[in-house]
């Protein structure tokens, strides 16, 4: 590892005594380790962090910006921490979008938008489809966050046409299990007709033998 002052020494000062302290505050309460060696302090931070699930500073911050709201047009419902509605002026009329703020693994911050139409042919239904898809971008933020492993995010996973894409999948693969089921269901239906007419038939015969 390399010289201190490189080190992130966040949650980490220098004992008075000698050695290293670590130290969280979490909900009021004191979380604390100590070590004498210095990359030895970094890693058990690290490991900490990753137990208490403390996240950085900013991560799951709510930017409020001018002219952005917190609820769905149409509704009463809010929107969650990092998610926010939008419109802007295009050609006339306006634009309507959902916005997911969120931070790559250098800490920079970035916006996932998703459009939701114009003032002409947005409806309620389309932004609370919309706002389930950045929902579900967000949360998948926050876990990669919390797991530590925003650099693995990947946003492109939570595209629209993605998602569609998806849905039109699994809709397929429904539809032909359930025609998979009903061709063995008549299947099972014409073996049953051809057992009970063959029966008839023996019957018959039996009679007519009898006579």
């Amino acid at each position: 590892m390399g010289a201190i002052k490189d080190l992130d020494l966040k949650n980490i000062k220098k004992a008075k005594t000698g050695g290293y302290q670590i130290q969280f505050i979490v909900n009021g309460k004191s979380y604390s380790d100590f070590s004498m060696d210095i990359n030895k302090a970094v890693k058990i931070r690290d490991k900490m962090r990753k137990q208490l699930k403390i996240v950085p500073n900013g991560a799951f911050k709510k930017r409020n910006q001018k002219g952005k709201k917190s609820v769905i047009p149409g509704t009463r419902e809010k929107m969650a921490a990092g998610i926010t509605f939008t419109k802007f002026m295009s050609r006339g009329s306006e634009t309507y979008y959902i916005l997911v703020n969120w931070r790559d693994a250098e800490g920079k911050h970035k916006t996932k938008s998703y459009y939701c139409g114009r003032d002409s042919t947005y409806t309620t239904k389309r932004g609370q489809q919309i706002y389930k898809l950045a929902l579900k971008f967000r949360k998948a933020y926050e876990k990669a966050v919390l797991n530590e492993a925003v650099e693995s995010f990947d946003p492109a996973e939570f595209n629209v046409g993605k998602s569609q894409q998806q849905t039109k999948k699994k809709t397929k693969a429904k539809t032909t299990k359930a025609k998979t089921a009903k061709a063995k269901t008549e299947t099972n239906s014409d073996i049953r007709q051809k057992k009970i007419r063959l029966s008839r038939s023996n019957r018959r015969r039996s009679a007519l033998r009898k006579r």
